[in-house]
C-alpha cells in the first residue's frame, strides 16, 4: 500500500499502518535494488566498489528514519530518492539496449576512469551527502524545512541508541567484506547485510510509529553478518559447503525480515480494524496525525499548524513522550 495511494483512502489517511507498510516496502526494495544495479554495472569483480554501494544505500535510508523519529518529519533533500530512482531506471535502460560492457566506456581518454568508476564515485558522493545531511538534522545543527518555514513540530529527546544496531551491522558487513566474501557468494552476503541494516530501520519506524522512543531497534538479524564470518572462518577453503552454508543464514535473514513485518502489520491492522481490501463496518475514521506537505500547499500547512500549536494538550499528546 504505498503512500501515494493510501493517502486517498478515507480509513488510511495519515494512519500508521500506511506509513508502516510504505517504508517497509522501501526497506526490503533498497536492498533489492542496490544488488540490480550493482549487476547493471558489472560490479562483482570490484568487491569494495559493491560493498560501498550497498552499505551507503541502505545507510542513507537508516539516516533518513533516525532524523524521522527524531524530528517527527520525514526530511527529504535536493537530490533524493525520486532522482535516484530516475538514475537507476536510466542505467538499466542503457545496460539493456546497449549491454554491460557500455560501462568499460574510458572517459576523458584516460585508462584509469571508466564510465562505471564514474558513477560509483558520483554515487558514492551523492549517498554520503544525503547521510551528511540527514545527521546534522539529528544533532540538530541543521533544521528541517518544516522548522525553517516556522512550524516548530516538538523533537523527540536525542538519543545514541540507534546507533547500536547500525554500529554492529556496519561493522559485521565491513568485516565481510575484507573476509572476501563479496568474491565467493556476493548475492547472498549483500541480501544478509542490506536486509540486517533494512530491518534495523523499519524497527526504528515502528518505534516512531508507536512513540516508543527508547525501544531499541537492535535484534538476532542484526548479527547475521557474524553468521556468515563464523562460516568463512570455518569453511575457508571448502568453497562447496561454504556457498550453501551462506545461502542458508540469507533464506533465515528473509525469514527474519518477513517475521518482523507480518507481526507489525498485524498488529497495526489490528489497532486500525482494518484488513486487506476491506474496511470493518465498526472501523473509525483515522485521526490525521500530522500534515502531508505536496511542495504547493505550505502556505495552507502553515496556517493550519499555527491553529494546531495554540492546542498545547493536542500537541503534547501528539508529538511529546
Amino acid at each position: 500500500m504505498p503512500g501515494q495511494t493510501a493517502f486517498w483512502i478515507p480509513i488510511c489517511n495519515h494512519s500508521e499502518l500506511e506509513e508502516y507498510a510504505d517504508h517497509a516496502v522501501d526497506s526490503i526494495s533498497i536492498t533489492l535494488n542496490a544488488i540490480l544495479l550493482c549487476a547493471a554495472l558489472q560490479l562483482g569483480h570490484s568487491p569494495v566498489a559493491l560493498g560501498i554501494n550497498l552499505v551507503l544505500a541502505v545507510s542513507a535510508f537508516f539516516a533518513a528514519h533516525w532524523a524521522a523519529q527524531r524530528t517527527n518529519s520525514l526530511v527529504f533533500g535536493p537530490v533524493d530518492v525520486t532522482e535516484a530512482q530516475w538514475s537507476m531506471i536510466i542505467i538499466h535502460v542503457i545496460s539493456g539496449l546497449a549491454g554491460c560492457t557500455i560501462w568499460d566506456a574510458v572517459i576523458f581518454k584516460n585508462p584509469f576512469l571508466t564510465a562505471r568508476k564514474l558513477l560509483c564515485i558520483a554515487s558514492a558522493c551523492t549517498l554520503s551527502f544525503s547521510i551528511l545531511q540527514n545527521v546534522t538534522v539529528i544533532a540538530g545543527i541543521r533544521a528541517t524545512p518544516f522548522e525553517a518555514n516556522g512550524i516548530r513540530i516538538p523533537r523527540t529527546p536525542f538519543s545514541y541508541q540507534p546507533l547500536l544496531a547500525y554500529t554492529v551491522v556496519i561493522t559485521g558487513s565491513i568485516l565481510c567484506i575484507k573476509q572476501g566474501l563479496l568474491f565467493i557468494t556476493p548475492i547472498p552476503t549483500l541480501l544478509v547485510i542490506g536486509l540486517a541494516l533494512g530491518n534495523s530501520a523499519a524497527r526504528l519506524i515502528l518505534a516512531r510509529l508507536l512513540k516508543l522512543p527508547k525501544a531499541s531497534n537492535l535484534s538476532l538479524g542484526s548479527f547475521s553478518p557474524y553468521g556468515l564470518l563464523f562460516l568463512s572462518w570455518l569453511y575457508n577453503d571448502q568453497h562447496n559447503i561454504l556457498r550453501p552454508s551462506i545461502w542458508f543464514i540469507a533464506m533465515v535473514s528473509i525469514g527474519e525480515t518477513i517475521w518482523l513485518h507480518s507481526r507489525a502489520m498485524a498488529d497495526l491492522k489490528r489497532i486500525r480494524d482494518l484488513y486487506i481490501f476491506s474496511v470493518r463496518p465498526r472501523a473509525e475514521k483515522a485521526v490525521s496525525r500530522g500534515f502531508y506537505v505536496a511542495g504547493d500547499n505550505l502556505a495552507d500547512v502553515q496556517r493550519r499548524w499555527k491553529r494546531f500549536e495554540d492546542d498545547p494538550a493536542r500537541v503534547k499528546s501528539l508529538y511529546n513522550f
